[in-house]
């Protein structure tokens, strides 16, 4: 407790976190076994990031002293020193555990994709490639096409949102389908509105769109602003959504919230 604590990790919850994550963490001895792999850490991370890196990754513990300074080599040998191998790790310590192949095959797939080696979104870039293999890689670049997307546009795609090429077939395909069928956005806005694909649609876009549509129905102006395009109003808070589209309207308020907690219907559909 002592060790991590002097990590950084000050907190009950953080020190929970890491015990959870990893038990065998109360069954290692400090002296022997601890102490020397977090002075190993020490040696090429800022202690804040090594605080980072124990939270995310506890079992960080559980793999060899020659596997971790094998990954620090190659990531060495990648360009990755000093302040940006500290923060890279304390972002993805997945690097010190996975293959020396797996590392480079991945850091190529990123540069390809035209991200700065050391910034935070080649960091992000290679958190949702990492290990995915070239063949994988293919197949969601051609899953993406096969939803209508151009080759030019997934790579826009790609660099603005990494994780789309890790997150599931059937979640983006269905975003896909709400956004352009139902919505009737075009299929360029999802390129350059990729946080649409960050939320889910039963949650997030359904209630809201009920409410806008509501709104129309009723024949209630909605402020033409750049904050009333649906892009917009799926990012903003649900406080501040339900504040600016459902309690302003003080007489309809009751319904519209009926609305957005799909308590009451004004017209029938599928979705």
């Amino acid at each position: 407790m002592e060790l991590l604590k002097g990590c950084g990790l000050t907190t009950p919850a953080q020190i929970r976190g890491v015990v959870l994550r990893n038990p065998r963490f109360l069954f290692l001895s400090a002296e022997r076994y601890l102490k020397p792999k977090l002075r190993f850490l020490g040696t090429f991370m800022k202690k804040e990031d090594i605080a980072k890196l124990l939270f995310i990754e506890a079992n960080i513990f559980n793999s060899s002293d020659r596997k971790h300074k094998s990954a620090i080599s190659v990531l060495q040998n990648l360009g990755i020193e000093g302040e940006a191998l500290s923060e890279l790790l304390a972002r993805l310590p997945r690097l010190l555990t996975v293959s020396e192949e797996k590392v480079i095959e991945s850091f190529k797939q990123v540069e390809d994709l035209g991200f700065k080696k050391g910034s935070k979104m080649f960091a992000i870039a290679l958190r949702s490639i990492l290990g995915l293999g070239e063949e994988n890689l293919n197949r969601r670049r051609q899953f993406l096409i096969s939803l209508g997307f151009s080759e030019n546009e997934v790579l826009d795609l790609c660099r603005k949102r990494p994780s789309i090429l890790c997150e599931k077939e059937e979640k983006v395909k269905r975003n896909v389908d709400f956004v352009v069928n139902i919505v009737g956005l075009p299929l360029a806005d999802l390129v350059k509105y990729p946080h649409l694909f960050g939320y889910r649609v039963e949650t997030r876009m359904i209630p809201r769109y009920r409410v806008m549509e509501a709104l129309k129905s009723m024949h209630v102006q909605v402020p033409k602003t750049k904050g009333a395009s649906f892009p917009q109003i799926v990012i903003l808070t649900e406080e501040r959504f339900l504040e600016k589209y459902v309690y302003s309207n003080a007489e309809s308020s009751s319904f519209l919230l009926d609305i957005y907690h799909g308590r009451r219907e004004i017209w029938k559909t599928d979705h």
